[in-house]
This record gives structure tokens, sequence and C-alpha cells, in this order.
């Protein structure tokens, strides 16, 4: 007798499949995955009627919000309804074995592959090539030279702003002088005639400070170019085959004309200036790319990041445009303490969480906590990325541990008790150094304001995973404070986490150190208290609309532009490069875009260049010497372009460019970040200053002046040894001020023949000093109260000049005031704003570098009047 059986029953018509429709098919899903939330049924309705067609989309959503349940239903749909190959990415393993584990959950066939291409499961990969399952891999398995992954038709892109460092690695050369030290000091000895004296001398010095270790500079295109076969034959003869830096040369090696070349003390970049990902056929062969977010920006930064030109985007799910999941309680320390202060009481609540986890921007930060930790004699033991590069259970499943992580503000799920305490230590930004370069050399914040907000919203996500979680979020480092509390900032952030941001640095301003940790104590009890302080959020939430400014619109108006200048310049089509930016700068002349301004300014000048020198055309040539000047002019708080400006031949200017006082007015706002543009450190600071600069006594006086040096922006030291000068005053290549002290001498008294001789011999000693010996220019300055010199010091006085200690103190109350009227604004605008405002503030004042110059030295020692 034959068994009675099912049998497939062939249907008629082809089934009209939605996502939505295969959710509910998925019957080996988890009994307790029921349905799906609202907005990610409207998210997938959304895309089935509009978005099925675009060739890159983007989605974004809050953390915890299930994100990754959505981007496996849109590669199952597309695979059931198209017979297409869905290839799902994500930052790291980990993460792909996470969200492995969703799938699992979820029903939805789905593998992972990692590690070495030829140890890939045959059986499952086969079934990603037959459609019938989706590849889960990592950015690094898609960008290399030669993928596995060569042919999918969907690509979904987890945690999109994440992909930056793996995409952007593919066209990256990274020489850093530790594991590739021969090539990186060549590359530096070729380039030393071209590059500040005062970097050189920070990259020869093996121990430089915390300041100096972060300076970065980029070599001119005019100089780059020039040297381009040089820097080949280096790079060919250096490199070895299977090095760790072979595969990104041979992306390179036809290219290497279309890059920048940026320098640091810890490493040279080689890069294009957006990655040129169309040019890799396994991304750009694909028909649909989809990119996941928690926040996409509004600015145009994830076409920059992908090197895509157009990207559109789904909107954002009712409701979910206000609330967010979970909720954090933001603390920061700096708003009312110095590190000092706070550093003990830091590691101490540390120790007081089973689990901590510390997000660092980059390697040197990670480093700085490491030494914090030490200094505070903390005993948890720390965790690192390569701990957890499979699984999060070295961290999860055990106690009293601290993960301690670089650059990885996304990709981690720490929902309820698996992790109460999160660390953000120091701005996310800079985590390479073409970023730094822009943010540091060029003050271009605005351009760089999307990345940070997207970096800081992903990563407070990391341990509120669902609406009942609850979190500590301990927020570390001066720029990290003025960058939460700037409103141009903060505007742009989801309203809950404004709202979140906006009760933490109210309540971060308190009195005794201890006040926090009651705070604290309040916020896990959740009890009264606790329900008083959350509906103040929720009502601050209310009031609260994330805004669009129209900087941000210029920048998203831009960036087809500046994507399709990349591309250009890849093919070297340097006329329609120049096409685009003209139309860049002719956007950004409506805008605050200054220092970004200066920048293409200066990229039309490099393709103006190039042009003349293909075509032997003069007035190209020409051009290319009028764009690097407009640039100058533009950007007159940026030293980077003056300082290039005056390495070129030029012609003679219609008006004189300061080379000076961009110089101080980075310095001035490198130090009010440093002492808060709110919180109490600030008048800490300028009452310690101010003390010293009205003391009589000789040492205090020294310190003082040279305090005083460093708020005019000067880079100001003061030499240790009895018979050396009391103060120098350097800024960049250009000059140093060396001082002569007599702070304590009568009112009426007068310069003696000692004193001229003392002052006059700092010349030489000048001369063999590491710090000023560089520097051609170089002026003596006695500072005392006297008004006389006797009639035998005069022969004794060449070259030297004097200034009283009186009018030194009238500049710092001057300088003083600059001070609290800038940082009265700081949290009201942008970097570029705040730069052109201390800019003429010191020019109004007449204590920029030049002005100060002159007035020294129309102050010469010879000229007081004469007494016996």
């Amino acid at each position: 007798m034959n068994k009675i059986g099912f049998k497939k029953v062939e249907s008629s018509s082809k089934k009209d499949y939605t996502p939505e429709s295969i959710f509910r098919d998925l019957r080996d899903r988890d009994p307790q995955i029921r349905h799906l939330w609202s907005h990610q049924a409207d998210i997938l309705r959304q895309y089935h009627e509009n978005f099925t067609k675009q060739s890159d989309i983007s989605l974004e959503l809050p953390t915890g919000a299930g994100k990754t349940l959505i981007g496996l239903l849109l590669g199952l749909y597309r695979m059931k309804t198209n017979g297409e190959k869905v290839l799902y990415l994500c930052p790291t393993k980990q993460l792909a074995y996470q969200v492995q584990s969703h799938s699992k959950k979820y029903g939805i066939p789905a593998y992972v592959f990692v590690g070495k291409q030829k140890n890939y499961p045959r059986k499952e990969f086969s079934q990603y090539l037959t459609n019938e399952a989706i590849a889960i891999s990592t950015y690094s398995a898609l960008f290399n030279i030669k993928p596995r992954f060569d042919n999918a038709d969907i690509i979904i892109f987890d945690d999109a702003h994440a992909s930056e460092g793996y995409i952007s690695s593919m066209w990256s050369l990274e020489i850093n002088r530790f594991d590739h030290r021969d090539i990186f000091f060549k590359i530096i000895s070729l380039f030393e005639d071209k590059i500040p004296k005062y970097l050189i001398r920070t990259i020869n010095n093996e121990n430089p400070g915390i300041r100096d270790h972060r300076t970065v500079d980029m070599i001119p295109d005019i100089f780059y170019s020039d040297r381009i076969e040089s820097i080949r034959e280096i790079l060919e003869e250096n490199i070895e085959e299977g090095s760790n830096l072979f595969f990104q040369w041979r992306s390179l090696q036809k290219n290497l004309e279309s890059c920048n070349i940026f320098l640091s003390w810890y490493e040279i970049l080689i890069r294009p200036w957006i990655p040129p990902t169309l040019t890799h056929n396994p991304f750009s062969t694909a028909k649909q790319r989809v990119y996941m977010s928690a926040t996409l920006g509004s600015g145009g930064e994830l076409e920059r990041i992908i090197g895509v030109p157009k990207i559109s985007r789904l909107p954002i799910p009712v409701g979910w445009d206000k609330q967010g999941s979970g909720r954090r309680f933001f603390i920061f320390p700096d708003f009312s303490f110095d590190k000092t202060e706070y550093l003990p009481w830091l590691s101490k609540n540390i120790d007081s969480f089973e689990r901590s986890l510390v997000l660092c921007p980059n390697n040197q930060s990670v480093s700085e906590f490491e030494k914090i930790m030490k200094f505070t004699k903390n005993t948890k033991t720390i965790i690192k990325a390569q701990d957890i590069e499979n699984n999060l259970d070295p961290f999860v499943k055990n106690k009293d541990n601290i993960l301690l992580l670089s650059n990885r503000y996304d990709g981690l799920d720490l929902p309820g008790e698996t992790c109460r305490h999160l660390v953000l230590y120091d701005l996310p930004l800079a985590i390479n150094i073409q970023e730094r370069f822009l943010h540091d050399r060029l003050g271009i914040s605005s351009l760089l304001k999307d990345r940070i907000v997207t970096r800081i919203t992903q990563a407070v996500g990391r341990t509120t995973r669902g609406d009942s979680d609850f979190s500590l979020v301990t927020m570390l480092g001066s720029k990290l404070l003025d960058f939460c509390a700037n409103k141009s900032n903060n505007s742009e952030m989801h309203p809950e986490l404004q709202a979140e941001l906006e009760f933490g640095i109210s309540h971060s301003n308190v009195d005794k150190i201890t006040h926090l940790s009651e705070l604290i104590d309040l916020f896990f009890k959740q009890g009264d208290e606790w329900k008083g302080a959350e509906d103040n959020i929720i009502q601050i939430r209310e009031e609260l609309e994330k805004q669009i400014d129209k900087q941000t619109e210029i920048l998203f108006k831009i960036v087809e532009d500046e994507v399709g200048y990349q591309y250009e310049i890849w093919r070297n089509n340097f006329e329609g490069a120049l096409k685009h930016s003209r139309n860049i700068i002719d956007n950004l002349s409506s805008g605050k875009f200054k220092g970004y301004m200066g920048l293409w300014y200066y990229f039309a000048g490099n393709l103006s260049k190039k042009i003349g020198d293909i075509k032997s055309d003069k007035e190209y040539e020409k051009s290319s010497i009028e764009f690097y000047v407009k640039a100058t002019k533009c950007a007159k708080t940026v030293s980077w372009f003056s300082e290039f400006l005056s390495t070129i031949e030029q012609p003679e200017l219609d008006e004189e460019i300061d080379n000076f006082s961009a110089y101080s007015v980075e310095k001035i706002q490198d130090n009010l970040s440093s002492w808060g543009s709110i919180g109490k450190s600030f008048e800490k600071k300028i009452d310690e200053n101010k003390n010293l600069i009205n003391s009589d006594n000789p040492t205090q006086f020294e310190l003082g002046l040279t305090e005083l040096g460093n708020m005019l922006g000067f880079n100001a030291c003061r030499p240790n040894e009895k018979s050396d000068p009391d103060s120098l005053w350097r800024l960049g290549d250009h000059f140093v001020i060396i001082f002569e002290a007599k702070s304590d001498k009568d009112k009426g008294g007068f310069i003696s023949v000692d004193n001229c001789r003392q002052s006059s011999g700092h010349y030489n000693w000048a001369n063999n000093d590491d710090f000023c010996s560089d520097l051609e220019k170089k002026i003596v300055v006695i500072t005392s109260p006297c008004k006389f010199i006797k009639n035998e010091a005069i022969s004794h006085a060449d070259n030297l000049y004097h200034i009283n200690v009186e009018h030194m103190r009238e500049i710092f109350d001057m300088m003083s005031g600059i001070y609290r009227r800038i940082r009265a604004q700081l949290i009201n605008y942008d970097n570029e704003t705040v730069r052109q405002m201390i800019f003429s503030e010191l020019k109004e004042k007449k204590i920029d570098p030049d002005s100060l110059l002159k007035e020294f030295k129309n102050n010469p020692v010879s000229e007081l009047p004469v007494i016996e």
C-alpha cells in the first residue's frame, strides 16, 4: 500500500510578493516575533511602492528600532521576487555574526562568510550563488582587489556611516613611522624643503608633546605633482608583494596623480579626496545598494563617504522623528571640574559598574585612557577589539571589565543589564589624518558636523537598545562638551537626544564632584525623583524639532559636484573637474564657508596648473595663481593657504596678504576649546594667568608673560636655565620674540649696560636653541617698568626693544576681554564664524601678531630717555 503524503501543487499564477507578505510567510521565525513594528511596516511599504528601481537608497532609524530585520526582509524580497543575489555587509565580524543570529530568529536563510575566501563553506556559498540564501559579510570582503563577492545584485550596508574607513582604506596608503619607518622617512626627506620647519622639527622628535603629536599637514599639489615619479619609485622599490601595503598600492598605482598626500608625526596618508567606489566593479555593477544608518545627516556626508553622487532617502516613519529607544542620563564632568579634579572620581565611578563601554576616536585616545586608568590605579580588566572579534562573550559574560574601543561607534548591542555605563572619551573626530587636516588646519567644522553628529548618535545608542533600557553616559573632554552645547550642532540631532543632552549639561553644573554621584544614584534608583526628571526630558523633547540650517542645505547642494570632481580627476579629465570646482565655489559663496571655499579655490588652482602644463597655455597658468590668491584672501584665518602661497612665485597683489594672523587665530580658537566654551574652567584659567602677569615676583611674571604669549596665539615657552631668556614667543616659521623680563625693577629705574649685554646675548643663544634656531627673524624685547636708559648702555642696545611691564598687563586685559566676548558666543556659531570674530577683534585692538611686532620694533631701547 502506498503511503499518503502531501504533493506540491503548482500555482497557475505568480504570487505578487511584498516585503510585508514575505515576513508573514516566515514560518521558522521565533514565536515571540509575532509581527512587524508599525514603523518597520511603514518603511517596507515605502520601499515597495516608491524605491525598488533606484540604484542607491538609504533609510534612517534610531538605534534599537529594528533596522536589521528591515534590511534582511528587503534582501529576501529581492531574492524571492527577482531571483537576485543579496549581500548584507557589516563593519565587523562580530556584527556579521550578530546579524546571522538575528536572521535565525526571524527564520530568514542567511549565512556568514568571513575570513579567508578559500575557507568560505562551499554548500552555504552555493546557496548564495543560487539565490537561496543571503550572504552576510564585512565591508572588507567587498572592498578589496579581488573579492569573492564580485557579482551581487543587491548590496545592503548596515551602519552605513561606519563604512567610511573600510571603503576608503581600499584607496588609502597609510605609511606609519613604526611599521614602515624606511618608507616614511624617505618620503619625508623628499619633501623636507617644502614642509614647514616647525613640522619637520616635530616629526624628527621621537617624543613630541600631545599638541605636536597631533600636528597634521597636506603637501601642496604643485610640489606633490612635481615629485610624483620619485614617490612612485620609493613605493615600488619598498612595498613588497603580500605586505600590508601591497593591495592598497595596487589600487592607487595607476592613479597616484589623482591623490593627495597628508602627513603627521605618526603617519603619511596618500589617498583621493573622495573614494572612487564606482570604479570598483563588484560595487558599481550591483542593481541596487541600500544604506542603513541611525542617522543619515542632511549635508550629503553619506554621498561623500560612499563615493556616490546621489542617494535617495526613504522618509523617516511618523513618530520616530521624535522618540528614541530607552533613556540616557548624560553627565559632563568637564563642565565644572578640571581633569585633575575629576579623574580619581571617574575611576571610582567606573569601578561601581560591573561593565563599562569606553569609546574613543582613535588609538591615541585609547592609549590616553589606558594611562588614566593606570594612573588612578583602576583594577578593571581592559578588553579590546581583538578580544571581541567574533562575539561579545568575553565582555558580556564576565564582570569587572572595561571594553575599550577605537572608532567603533556602531555595531554593538548591549541591552538591559548587559552594560549600564557608556563612556564617550573625546570628540569623535579625526579618525584619519585627512579629516584632521580639515578640522585642525583648515577649521572646516561645518563640513564635518554631520559625521560627528552621526558618531555621537550611534555611540550613545549602544547601551539603550529597547524602550525599557536605561544607561549612564559619561561624556569626557572639553571639545566634546563644546560640540554638544553648540546650538548649531545639537539642533541637527534627534529631538530625544537633544533633550537628554540639554538636561545632562544643565545638571553637570555642580559645586562638588560628589554631587554628580548623588545624581547618578537617583537615576539608577528609577524612583519618584527620576520620574520627575523623565517628565522634564519628555517636555523638552516635545518642544524641539530637528533643524536643517541653510549651511547644511548648501553642503547637500554641492555634494554631486564634489563626487563628480573626484571621478573626473580619476579619469584625468581636468577640464571636467575644473567645471565641477567652479560650480562648488559658486554655491559656497552664498554661505559661511570661507575655509571650504578656500580649499576649492586651491583645487581649482591645481587643475588650472595641470591644464596649463598639458596645453602649454600661459592663461591657465595665470589663472592657477589667481585661484591660489583667492583661496588665501577668502580664508584669511587659515594659515595653510598663506603658508602655501608664500612658497610659490606670485604676481604683485592688489592688497597685502596677512601671513601672520591666521596662526594666532587658530591657536586662540584651540585655547578657547581647551578651556571650555561653557563651565567653570575658563575663569579659573583666566584668573590664574592674571595673577601671574600682575605679580612683581620675577618667576611668576615670567610664567605670566609666557601664558600671555599663548593667549595671543603664539607658540610660547619659558626656557629652564638661569641664563636663558625668560620667555619665547614663536609664530610658525615667521619669527620669534625673545623676552628678557625685569619686572622687579623700580618704576623710575633704568636699563643698565649689564641688562643690554645680557639681552643681546640672547641672539646668539637663540641661534643654537632647538626651539628657534631655524628662524631668520628674531627680535629681543626687554620688558620692565624702567623709563630710562643709562648713557653708557646706549652703545650696547643695538637691536634691542623695550615694552613697559604695565603695557604688557594692559595687553593681557585686552586679550582677556576678547576671550570672554568670543566665548560668550561660541555656542551660537560654527568654527569658521568664530575664527572670523577672533580675527576682527585682534585687528580692532591692534594686538594681532603683525601689529604687536611693529609696536615692539617702534620702541628701541636706545630711544629711551637717557640718564647719566
